[in-house]
């Protein structure tokens, strides 16, 4: 078992996160103390079948966002909409509005 001041820690969180991995750390605070748990990863929520994107955006959860992309694409495909690539390229659309 470690116990170590904020200080120590600001001074080299990797070398006591390392040994965190192997024994227990501590680091005081005032009465109290913050113990040191690594983890590897973090438990991800199931992933919805439907959601299109790779990092699980919830807003494509939501089946009325879903159909606004699938229409916009559509919309692209028929000459019906306008192809925005690029931050200046928007910024000169948004201009001529």
């Amino acid at each position: 078992m470690l116990v170590i001041s904020p200080t120590e820690f600001k001074k080299t969180p990797v070398k006591y996160c390392e040994m965190a991995t192997s024994n227990n750390v501590f680091v005081q605070y005032a009465d109290s103390y913050i113990k040191l748990t690594l983890v590897k990863r973090l438990p991800r929520k199931p992933k919805n079948p439907n959601n299109p994107s790779p990092s699980g955006d919830t807003w494509f959860d939501n089946p009325r966002n879903l159909t606004m992309v699938e229409e916009g694409i559509k919309n692209l495909g028929k000459k019906q909409g306008t192809l925005i690539k690029g931050e200046r390229a928007l910024e000169r659309f948004l201009d001529s509005l």
